[in-house]
């Protein structure tokens, strides 16, 4: 029932040969975000589940209660899936956070660094992240 973040996706490579946190990072805007759900994009083939959560960059701890499972299967390819939050979580305003998805070598797919998306204004992408440190 919110804004999604995400309003456009133009998926890059698919690869699923990492296992470990991949994502990208994500900066609030001037106002505090209240965030109730967490989605992962839909790849042909995909039936996993996946932890996806959100991190703050500033200290790398998780925010507390900003984690979701999510199962894949029955999803539409293209298209987001998304787990609501046990309680909606406050994102505080020009603070960068991580949006990270556990991925598992061999396992579901993912797009790789040439995905490109478009966000509301509420805050906007900045890089992607492996949890290897790649970027």
């Amino acid at each position: 029932g919110g804004t999604p973040f995400v309003t456009n996706h133009l998926g890059g490579t698919l690869r699923n040969n990492f296992s470990g946190w991949v994502g990208m990072q994500v900066t609030m805007g001037a106002s505090p975000v209240t965030v109730s759900e967490l989605g992962r994009i839909m790849a042909s083939g995909n039936s996993g589940t996946h932890t996806v959560k959100l991190v703050k960059v500033s200290d790398g701890q998780d925010v507390p209660g900003g984690s979701v499972s999510i199962s894949m299967s029955g999803g539409t390819v293209g298209q987001f899936k998304y787990a609501t939050l046990a309680s909606p979580v406050v994102l505080a305003a020009n603070t960068n956070y991580w949006l990270l998805s556990q991925e598992t070598f061999g396992g579901d797919s993912w797009s790789d660094l040439n995905t490109t998306v478009t966000t509301t204004s509420m805050g906007s992408r900045r890089a992607r992240r492996s949890s290897s440190g790649g970027w």
